[in-house]
């Protein structure tokens, strides 16, 4: 379970960072007044963006990793094959 869980959280990472590099994040706009003078205004308008698709595609990778390198060392067979171990007597 623990191996699929990781592999589908590396896709949405994939998808995650594809949808960062086709739309750039998420744009935000502000406006700041420069001059006022009595009726007359100048305002600048400007835009910001954030990237917060890389942001969670990076996020989403580490995660998927440590979830299949987690699972990786519980799922295999026993180092010791029903053989005498250091503190057993016989």
């Amino acid at each position: 379970m623990k191996p699929a869980v990781g592999t589908l959280l590396i896709v949405a990472a994939i998808a995650a960072f594809a949808w960062g590099i086709t739309h750039g994040g998420m744009h935000f706009s502000r406006q700041d007044s420069v001059v006022q003078s009595g009726a007359a205004e100048g305002a600048i308008i400007k835009t910001n963006s954030l990237p917060l698709a890389p942001i969670a595609g990076a996020v989403l990778l580490v995660a998927g990793v440590i979830v299949l390198v987690s699972s990786r060392g519980t799922s295999g067979p026993s180092t010791n094959a029903g053989g005498p171990t250091a503190g057993s007597r016989e």
